[in-house]
């Protein structure tokens, strides 16, 4: 009896370091696919070329990007100006970023995907990073 007190016992212990691992592990990989979400979020060399190539576009209007972040070869940055605002999408092709949408209003990521083939995930970690309540405006829609 007293050996299979001490066997339980170690048992227990094997399953709790073993959680204990498995945890590790699963914060670390949330944070790192935190980090890479994040890389650009305070990029100011990314914010500038995508500025660039808005003012480029649009010479008439004076632009301001708030918040820029790139997942996968996509980008999204919240923008306004004195008139108005909203999202644009980017997406690079060869080191050559090229703008998919700019507009007025925020998409769902829904029609993300559909438009322009990105996966859900990519459309939900775009949205997540330029406007982090944009799910309450899908949900508000749907009602």
């Amino acid at each position: 009896m007293k050996n299979y007190k001490k066997l339980t016992t170690i048992i227990s212990i094997i399953i709790i370091l073993f959680l204990f691992i498995i945890l590790f592990f699963y914060n670390n990989s949330k944070n790192r696919s935190n980090a890479e979400l994040n890389s650009y979020e305070n990029n100011d060399t990314l914010k500038i070329i995508l500025k660039d190539i808005l003012l480029n576009k649009f010479p008439e209007r004076n632009i301001n990007l708030d918040k820029v972040i790139q997942v996968e070869e996509y980008a999204a940055a919240s923008w306004s100006d004195i008139n108005s605002g909203g999202i644009c999408f980017f997406i690079n092709n060869n080191n050559n970023w090229q703008i998919l949408q700019f507009g007025g209003g925020y998409p769902d990521s829904k029609y993300l995907v559909s438009e322009f083939g990105m996966s859900t995930n990519t459309a939900e970690n775009l949205l997540d990073g330029v406007l982090p309540n944009w799910r309450t405006f899908q949900n508000s829609n749907n009602n």
